[in-house]
């Protein structure tokens, strides 16, 4: 059941479709709240960006809504470049303002108006964001060496601040995963070089170690696309071997993490880059 449904959404994506005069950098970020798809397009130099809302009838999917920050015309804020979604919340980045919007989801299913939240200056605060019920998590990754601040939902007004580690080889916040127990927080380098990756737990942000394998070329984009499910960290290297790509896995256990066989691409053709989104349905 898990996979046929997983399939049939992966079909359903190439069908979606905005007007190409007004889609600029759409169908990078996806989430799903209830039956709506949500698809991310942050907009270029000169647009804000836009979240559209799909819903999917009879093996078709159409357009239903969009979701801006305001009806205004106003500055490029790269908003919908991150999103995330649990339940009926939805979390979107706008790296550029520098902030991330809160919304949620009435029962007629309209979107409401969002709370705001912000970070200082020139972070790029809002690059990454992962969210669950009780936390709203958000990266600033151009702050210093990278950080990630974690909302408590109930209190949003006090976030808890986790800062670059001593190891952190790239720009710590690049990508951001959780599954409501553990954090793991990507810090990705220039040109798609090895990045390293770093692990938490979610509720009291301590240390569980670096995801870390042997040996990784130049150019694997290593650590681009996370993601973590009971345990299991699945990180994305979409350069690898050519830009094959393959996700590299890892299971928490007593000891630490310790790397399980990695995931590759049934057909593996140059280019391919598999790994660079990772998801669970």
């Amino acid at each position: 059941m898990h996979r046929t449904s997983t399939c049939s959404l992966a079909v359903a994506l190439a069908f979606l479709f905005v007007a190409p005069m007004a889609a600029q950098q759409f169908g990078g970020p996806l989430a799903v709240s209830g039956d709506q798809l949500l698809v991310g397009e942050a907009g270029n130099q000169t647009l804000s960006g836009i979240v559209y809302v799909f819903e999917g009838s009879d093996g078709a999917w159409s357009e239903i809504d969009q979701i801006r920050v305001t009806d205004v015309d106003r500055a490029p804020d790269g908003f919908g470049r991150s999103i995330s979604a649990d339940g009926t919340t939805l979390l979107a980045g706008a790296p550029i303002e520098g902030a991330a919007y809160l919304f949620e989801r009435g029962a007629s299913g309209v979107w409401g108006e969002p709370t705001r939240l912000t970070g200082p200056a020139d972070s790029e605060f809002g690059a990454a964001v992962a969210l669950t019920d009780r936390f709203v998590i958000v990266s600033a990754p151009a702050e210093a060496s990278g950080a990630v601040y974690v909302y408590d939902r109930s209190s949003p007004q006090s976030p808890r601040r986790l800062g670059a580690p001593a190891d952190a080889e790239g720009t710590f916040g690049s990508s951001l995963a959780t599954d409501g127990v553990h954090l793991i927080v990507g810090a990705a380098r220039p040109r798609a070089a090895a990045g390293t990756v770093h692990t938490y737990t979610l509720d009291g942000l301590e240390p569980l170690g670096r995801l870390s394998t042997d040996d990784l070329p130049d150019r694997t984009a290593y650590g681009s696309a996370l993601a973590v499910s009971d345990g299991v960290a699945y990180v994305g290297a979409s350069g690898f071997d050519a830009r094959v790509g393959a996700v590299f896995v890892f299971e928490l256990g007593d000891e630490g993490w310790t790397a399980a066989p990695p995931l590759r691409p049934i057909v593996a053709a140059r280019n391919t880059q598999f790994g660079a989104s990772i998801a669970f349905g």
